[in-house]
């Protein structure tokens, strides 16, 4: 586990936390007539997980700093469906979570920081799990290359939302939501 994150948790320094979810999420969510199983890969605090556990979804939920995964704890401690929030490394998450058949995957900014080969493994052991039609939402900085390497086949891009900044070199990661498909 990275020292940083550690760090910033116990300074309490966590810039990537927000309180609201993302506009892209709520309507990845409204795509389903009804909840179902998730995983919530990088959950930090729980505000995806919470959104989810509120709305009647069985939520697994991993995060790899101690203090996120209790933050994630009592933020949903008065959810209708309890979520299932496990301390440990995506890297393992073959041996921490359980193998259901997952209709969502929410990858908010989690593995984007991992090499593609890990990013790749990590998608990889959850898609053989999931159920045909399952959906994989990202957040991460990206690549053009980056961001269909890191996916397994099985998965189709629905759609890509890639911020343009104003100035950008070829090739440099830029901030980008994808949603995709298990085929």
């Amino acid at each position: 586990m990275p020292l940083p994150y550690y760090l910033l948790y116990s300074l309490n320094l966590t810039p990537w936390h927000r309180n609201h979810v993302h506009q892209h999420f709520v309507e990845t969510v409204a795509r389903f007539r009804e909840a179902g199983q998730a995983i919530d890969l990088g959950c930090g605090k729980g505000t995806d997980t919470k959104y989810l556990a509120q709305r009647g979804w069985d939520v697994v939920a991993i995060d790899m700093v101690p203090k996120a995964t209790a933050s994630a704890a009592a933020a949903c401690k008065d959810t209708p469906r309890q979520p299932r929030i496990i301390l440990g490394d995506v890297l393992k998450v073959e041996d921490l979570v359980p193998h259901y058949p997952y209709g969502l995957i929410i990858d908010n900014g989690c593995l984007f920081s991992l090499k593609l080969s890990q990013q790749y493994s990590v998608i990889g052991a959850i898609s053989s799990w999931c159920k045909s039609g399952a959906l994989l939402l990202r957040f991460g900085l990206f690549t053009e290359e980056s961001l269909t390497q890191s996916v397994p086949e099985r998965w189709h891009l629905v759609w890509v939302d890639a911020a343009k900044p104003r100035y950008r070199l070829p090739g440099d990661p830029m901030p980008t939501w994808s949603l995709w498909e298990l085929q």
